[in-house]
Parts: structure tokens; sequence; C-alpha cells
């Protein structure tokens, strides 16, 4: 995943990035007056040096004293320069918040990766001062004026100056700039009280996970259950305090292996229900009623878009999109259900008649969708070939680095540079002409401190700068791969060779950036659409051509194989149907969450209950199996906008199909893709772009195809 982002310095509390301390003049006609001179904090801060960014030098404790200048030196600038009108306010601000956004990116980037007092002191300090920053800017009628007054004044209907200021002016009434004084302050309330319920909620969620055990003292409840997942049960056990026994918890660890293999039903039963009591999904036993707080949050959300004048709090997330307006997002859902629908009820008979096989009558029930898909795994023989399949990280590093050469002509090359950790790889991009395309580098092994999961974060942004020279971006590749033991080499799973793919279409989404302002560039695009190229890129992953040259197959030593392709991509396609069918329950749960006013039942179970009557959800499947019981819709990023990943998915595999259909066409498609799209970042609207590139808007056709799930063939 990519960590968001946010626009330039209206949204720096997250990892924005880019830095250019050039003060040259702007050869694009927009100023012949360079900004006032940087203070001396700025210019000598190593939290802003560049050429090489000194990683090994940036110390978190002097880090707020350090943006406490940077904060007045940018409102300096950004007053001068509002005054003297030699620059569109949008440019104004943009240049002006560079150095701060510049800090934010290598800061918050940085605490990500140590979890330690000093750390996380300074990360509670800068988030505070950036807050009251961001609150300055919201309350800046000057500002907003001159935002409105540029895009009344210009005549042109795009170009990236006006979509600079069109994006400025939106980011800034979204946070409330044009409300009044009483207004701002309610909003300020509603906002300080959805940060204290949605951390409540995280905490019993977190609570609940690791007070649930069940308690297992008869060994034959756990057949069926790997050795290695029984050892792990008895190690929880001893360390709950238990004499004797196994404990079957809610972690990651003990809950996923007991749904797929335990043969006891009941045990089953008992584990799922308890997963999804713990964030609201069931009231029974729940010792801590999220419920009531979800009705809560949703409720404030609703009265917050209000407040903005939307309709609704779907409405605000969808603005702010590249799909578009609701109707159209049902009018893409629909389509995609349908096709979804046969595949699924099929797997289902399927299922049942294995149940009756084994001696249970009834349609099959949440707790039985993994045991069975893992039945049906071991079946097809596809468990044995893939089952315990890994790779290894170096071949996939230069198999993922050759694609990249044959695709675009690029080249990596090692080098030795800074860097927060020893472990830590660098290496420069180059373009098939020699030139630096950016720095990538790599930290790709789990150790202490570091946050959990994969993700790309950029600590300075590719774009064209005042003079008309092109800075290279400073990307990372951020993962947690397991550690080996000793001096084994690291290996992957299936899955995680994927996640390096998936990065790698990030970082080259940063790497191709050609916009003349950084608030726009690369990844800075809507949240809908910034893991379209990463997904695209993933799905090279598995194609022949790719892997064959770097890594052999770990069961035989032989080059991989079209078999063991074969059996990968059966394995994922195993039960697509009802997979899609779920996907999309989600997404209607979360429109049905999200488009009510402050004055509606916001009862979570009454929306669920709505969403399976509407859809005739068969038992087996729950809306909010996918998103960690509500928590993604609740405390993560996806509130109103649970569609994204699988809008990102129908995007990503139209034009990946596009570009394989043969060489000729694909290579003038992959040229097209990179200067169109890629290199555009947010420079235009998103949507358009993509149209242009499809040649009309994007159907789900390809996705149906890819996931064998059917599709109309159009």
């Amino acid at each position: 995943m990519l960590r968001p982002s946010a626009f330039a310095i209206l949204l720096a509390l997250t990892t924005l990035s880019a830095c250019n301390d050039r003060t040259s003049t702007d050869p694009t006609g927009l100023s012949d007056e360079p900004l006032t001179p940087r203070s001396s904090l700025e210019t000598e801060s190593p939290w802003l040096q560049v050429d090489p960014i000194p990683f090994d030098r940036l110390d978190p404790e002097a880090a707020a004293e350090h943006l406490e200048g940077l904060i007045a030196a940018s409102q300096l600038t950004l007053d001068h320069s509002l005054q003297s009108g030699a620059v569109p306010a949008s440019v104004a601000l943009e240049r002006s918040g560079a150095p701060v956004a510049a800090f934010a990116a290598r800061f918050f980037g940085l605490a990500q990766l140590h979890d330690s007092e000093p750390w996380n002191e300074a990360n509670r300090a800068v988030r505070a001062r950036l807050s009251t920053h961001l609150a300055g800017l919201r309350g800046d009628r000057r500002l907003l004026e001159h935002l409105q007054d540029e895009l009344r004044s210009m005549d042109a209907p795009d170009g990236e100056t006006r979509r600079l200021a069109q994006q400025s002016l939106r980011h800034l009434i979204d946070e409330g700039a044009a409300l009044s004084p009483d207004e701002q302050r309610h909003l300020q309330s509603i906002d300080g009280e959805l940060a204290e319920l949605k951390a409540r909620f995280d905490q019993n969620l977190e609570r609940e996970t690791r007070r649930f055990e069940i308690h297992v003292t008869d060994p034959g409840r756990l057949r069926g259950l790997p050795a290695s997942a029984i050892e792990q049960a008895r190690r929880d056990a001893r360390d709950r305090g238990h004499d004797n026994g196994w404990a079957l918890t809610l972690g990651v660890h003990s809950l996923f292996p007991a749904l797929r293999h335990l043969h006891d039903r009941e045990l089953r039963k008992a584990l799922y229900q308890g997963w999804q009591r713990r964030a609201g999904g069931l009231r029974f036993g729940q010792q801590h009623d999220n419920p009531a707080l979800i009705e809560r949050i949703l409720r404030l959300r609703a009265e917050r878009a209000s407040l903005l004048g939307y309709r609704h709090h779907l409405d605000l997330r969808l603005h702010s999109g590249s799909l578009g307006d609701s109707d159209r997002l049902r009018n893409w859902l629909d389509r995609l259900e349908a096709a979804a629908r046969p595949g699924a009820d099929a797997e289902i008979e399927v299922i049942e008649a294995m149940m009756r096989l084994d001696g249970i009558e009834g349609p099959p029930q949440a707790w039985d969708r993994w045991y069975y898909r893992q039945r049906l795994i071991e079946q097809a023989g596809l468990d044995q070939a893939t089952g315990s399949i890994d790779f290894p990280l170096r071949g996939i590093l230069e198999a993922a680095f050759a694609l990249s050469e044959r695709l675009w002509s690029l080249e990596f090359e090692s080098v030795t540079a800074p860097a927060w950790h020893p472990e830590v790889e660098s290496w420069q991009v180059r373009d098939g002409d020699g030139s630096l395309m950016g720095q990538l580098m790599l930290d790709l092994v789990h150790r202490p401190g570091k946050r959990g999961g994969a993700w790309m974060s950029v600590f300075r942004r590719g774009h064209v700068d005042e003079s008309g020279q092109r800075v290279p971006p400073v990307v990372a590749i951020i993962a947690n791969f397991p550690r080996p033991p000793g001096t084994e080499p690291v290996r992957l799973s299936p899955h995680q060779v994927e996640t390096v793919f998936h990065e790698l279409g990030h970082a080259l989404h940063e790497m191709f950036s050609m916009t003349r302002f950084e608030a726009l560039a690369g990844t800075q695009v809507p949240a809908d659409f910034v893991e379209f190229p990463a997904l695209w890129m993933e799905r090279w992953t598995w194609m022949p051509g790719t892997l064959e040259e770097f890594v052999t197959d770990p069961r035989t030593g032989c080059p991989f194989s079209e078999a063991l392709r074969r059996s990968l991509a059966e394995r994922q396609r195993l039960l697509a149907g009802l997979d899609l069918l779920e996907q999309i329950a989600a997404v209607r749960l979360d429109l049905a969450m999200h488009e009510l006013s402050a004055e509606q039942d916001a009862s979570l179970m009454a929306l669920e209950g709505r969403i399976r009557t509407t859809m005739d959800l068969p038992p087996l499947l729950a809306p909010a199996h996918r998103f960690d019981g509500y928590r993604e819709l609740i405390t993560g990023s996806k509130d109103g906008q649970a569609y994204r990943s699988l809008w990102a998915e129908t995007l990503a595999a139209e034009a990946f199909e596009r570009t394989r259909l043969d060489r000729s066409v694909g290579r003038h498609t992959l040229q097209r893709l990179r200067q169109d799209v890629l290199a555009a970042g947010n420079g235009r609207e998103p949507a358009a772009v993509v149209r242009e590139f499809l040649g009309g808007e994007p159907a789900p056709d390809a996705l149906l195809r890819e996931r064998a799930v059917g599709a109309s063939g159009d």
C-alpha cells in the first residue's frame, strides 16, 4: 500500500514531501520576482538538506524546534507573496509551504520506522504544531479570497496552474475555510469528538482482541490444525497463565489457521463470532459497546458534511475522487454484482455438497467459508503445489528491476548513500538516455520499532523546478518480510512477491513525475486513483517472462514452470464469485453508512440488515470481512471510500489487458501510460486522463475476465 500523502501544506500532517532550495526565477511567466530569501534555519537544517538527504543525522529531539522556524519563515514568505501579487495565490501557497512539507515528509516517513520514546514524543509535538498551523491557514480569509479571485480571473479551462488553484481552494474549503468563525469552532468541536471516539473504538477493539480466548483441553477438538499451529496454541496457553491445554485467540497467527483447518465446526463458529463481536458486528456478550460508538461517529460525520455544504459524508468523499458521483458508483456496482452472482451461486452449491458429505445440512455460514475453501485447495492438489512455496528476495528484486528495464528501459545501479539503518539499500534509477530518474531506497526486512505492513514513502517529490530543471525524487519501499535465522537469505511467500511489484509500481509513479508543482506530483492524486499504477505493476508478477530467469521452483530447483504459474493463478481464482460479491457488499454497506443525514437512523445492525436483504446476501458472506470488523470504515481511511480498491482494480485490469495484448500495441500503450498518466500526476483531472488513455469510460469487463467470474464480452 501507499501511505497516504496530502496536498501541499494544507494537509502536511501526513507524509507529504518535496523540497527545492533554489530561489531562481520562474521561466513559465508566472513571475520574474523571486520569493523572499530562505531563513538561515531553513538552509542549514539537516531536515531540508538534499543531494544527499542526511538520513543518518535526522534527530527527532530538535525536530519541533526546526519546524517552528520553518513555519514562521513559510508564513512570512506567503504574506510577502500575497501582498506583492507577483505570483498567483495558489503558487505562493505551494512554494511557501514547500519547506514545511519537505520537513513533514521526512519526519513522518522516519517516525514510522522508529517506535521509541524520543520519536513518539517528537511525533506528538510535531503533529500538534502542524495542526495549529493548518487551523491558521483554514482561518485565513485573505488566502481564501485570493484563491477565489485567482480562479475567477483565469481564462484557461485547464493547465497545471488552474489545477493547482482548484485543488488548493477545494482543500481549504473542505477544511472549513469558508465557514464563519462560529461554524469553524463547531467544526473543530466535531473533529475533536471524532478523534476521541475513534481512539476509544480502537482501544476497545484491541482490548477485546487481547482478552478473547478459547481454552481447549481436549486434543481431539484440534483435529485438522497443522502441527505448527497446535504448538503455537500450546505456547499461547502457557503465556496466558494456563497450566495445560491450548489457547485459541483472535490474533492473526491463531484465528485464520483455525478458521481454515479446524474440523470442529463449533470451535470455528465461536472464534468467528468473537472476531466480529469485538468490533460491533455482534452485540451479545460484548464488554465494550462499539456499536454505540459507531452510531455516534456516523452521525458526527453526517453533521460535519452538512456543515461543509454537502448532502452527506459520501458526497464529501466522492467530490474529491476520480470515479464521480454516487449514481455512477452504483451503476458500476450493479454491473459487477450481476456478473458475480451466477459464479457465487455455483460456488455455494459446491460447498453445500461438501457439507452434506460431512453430515451437515443447511446453508453454509460465515465460519464455514475459509474451512471449505481450504478443502477445495487440498482436493485440487493446490495446497501441495503452492502451500509452502517461497521465493528468494534477491531474485525477486532482480526480476522486478529487469521488468522495469524491459517495459521502460530503466536501469538500477546500487549506490552508497546515507540511510536511517545499516540494512537499507540505495539505488539510482536512470532512464534509457542515462538521465537520473531518482533514488530508490529499500528497507524490506522486519525489525523491532517498524510499523507493520508494507508501503512506499516519498522523501522528496520529482518535479520540474522554477529554473526548468527536473528535481529527481527520493522514495523508499518499506516492508516487514520475515527475518530468516542466521545468515540464510530472505524468502518470500507468493503474496509477498506481489507486494514487491506493487510497491515498485508506486515508486515508479513518483519516478516518472514531470509536474511543475510538487503538490501535484506523482502519487498526489485522488485516493481512489492512487493504487491504480501499483495494481497495474503487480499484475506483471506471474506473467511469462517475469520470473523465469531469476528464480527457480523452490520444490524442484528447476526453472520457474508454467505448471507452477497455473497453480498459483488457479488458487487465487478459487471462490472468485463469492469473493467479489463480498467486496461489493462491503462497498454497499459503506455507502449506506455514509449516505445518512444527521437525523437518520445510524444503527449498524439495521444498515447491515438492509444490505443483506437488498442483495439477498448468502449467510456465508458478511459485508465487513474485508475491513477487519468495520475498522477501516470507522477509524481507518476508507470511510465513504470502501469502493476505491475495487475501482483501482478495475482501472488496472483494463489498462493491463491493453498493454499486454501484443508487443507492438503494448509498447505504444506503455509509453502513453508513462507520459500521459503517470508523469502527469495530479496536474490534470485523473478521471479525464483515464478516459483519454482507455478511449472511453472504464468498464469492469477486463476485471471480470481476469477473475474468471464472467463478463459481457462487449
